[in-house]
């Protein structure tokens, strides 16, 4: 008698235990037959319409400015002294050290011309850089607010440039991410709005 009333509670319990398998594994299929949400973005749009990114050409101007008073400086200094030395006599002393005052002010000038325009590349160079971290940051943030698995780079936008060279054309086709896109999930204007909002709050 006991047997008989074992049997039909284990046949219970299997069952049970083979329906809530059967349901995790419905549940596990459908979450991983859900398609990818993905979003797109121009990041050359973006950042040129950053209002953050006048600001910086602003400050970018004021240190390029400074720069280039210490060079132009330089260049009237090694004229003056060229104009100097057409007027001695050759070979004089006066000549002399003149020509060599001429040869240090041009090697002066050289170096300091190189220089100007390392540390000017390398001033925009952190600009960009600062200004794609936020980029990179608001467009985290914007696809966890809408839900998006992916936000990619949109440079299907970007056009081939005219009588385009050969390593140019194969330059573009190994570096190009994206093919296609439609737009319906472009967010570069919300990305934008986010990122100007935020910079006119952080100036008041």
């Amino acid at each position: 008698m006991k047997v008989t009333q074992t049997l039909p509670l284990a046949m219970a319990l299997a069952l049970i235990v083979i329906s809530v398998g059967a349901w995790r594994a419905g549940a596990n299929s459908a979450l991983a037959a859900r398609p990818a949400i993905i979003a797109t973005v121009d990041l050359e749009r973006a950042i040129n319409n950053l209002n953050e990114l006048s600001d910086r050409q602003q400050e970018l101007d004021a240190f390029v400015s400074k720069l280039k008073t210490g060079v132009e400086t330089l260049d009237k200094e090694l004229r003056d002294a060229q104009s100097a030395l057409r007027i001695l006599p050759p070979d004089s002393d006066d000549f002399n050290r003149k020509l060599l005052e001429v040869r240090r002010l041009t090697a002066t000038l050289e170096f300091e011309g190189r220089l100007t325009q390392q540390l000017i590349d390398e001033r925009k160079g952190a600009v960009y850089a600062e200004l794609f971290r936020k980029i990179s940051d608001a467009a985290g943030r914007l696809a966890k607010q809408s839900g998006y698995d992916f936000v990619l780079s949109n440079d299907a936008v970007s056009d081939i440039p005219r009588s385009p060279s050969e390593s140019q054309i194969r330059g573009m086709i190994v570096t190009r991410r994206l093919l296609f896109a439609t737009g319906s999930n472009d967010i570069t204007d919300d990305l934008i709005q986010m990122l100007n909002n935020e910079h006119a709050m952080g100036r008041r």
